[in-house]
């Protein structure tokens, strides 16, 4: 029952945006690599933490920072530099990681992660010129896939 509770608990604290830098610091050694990960999701994570989780024995923790926005472009650089191909992965699946980084794995060693990466630059190519054109009207995810669909022709 503690063990779970401790687990439970931490958990819960570690994706908290109200805990302090010191209870999300002692969390980044926590034993179960789920707390670590849910950590590493957490935008209130200082950059230090966040740098010390990309270099995790855990490539679920590091493959996790590519989706908060807190993460730094020096912590997203080095994630393209991880040597397991899912934390390379999960970086071409974040539509707002930066040109640049996306540019760095479209020229990956793997086939796979190159094909994703180019992809994504594709999207925010078309991104760009729907903006340039005062396409993109609202913000969102759900405006942003409505848009897309609608520019590829795909419902016509």
């Amino acid at each position: 029952m503690t063990n779970s509770f401790n687990y439970t608990g931490s958990y819960i604290m570690a994706g908290s945006e109200n805990e302090s830098q010191e209870s999300l610091n002692s969390l980044s050694k926590h034993g179960n690599p789920a707390v670590r990960r849910r950590l590493a999701e957490n935008p209130s994570t200082s950059h230090e933490i966040l740098m010390m989780l990309s270099t995790d024995e855990n490539s679920e923790v590091r493959a996790a920072l590519a989706w908060n926005v807190a993460a730094g472009v020096d912590v997203l650089e080095r994630l393209c530099r991880d040597k397991d191909v899912n934390v390379r992965l999960a970086l071409t699946e974040n539509h707002n990681l930066q040109e640049e980084l996306l540019v760095l794995l479209a020229n990956d060693d793997n086939p796979y992660v190159q094909h994703h990466a180019k992809r994504a630059l594709e999207v925010v190519a078309l991104e760009a010129q729907l903006r340039s054109e005062f396409f993109c009207a609202q913000d969102g995810e759900e405006a942003r896939l409505g848009e897309l669909i609608v520019a590829s022709g795909v419902l016509n």
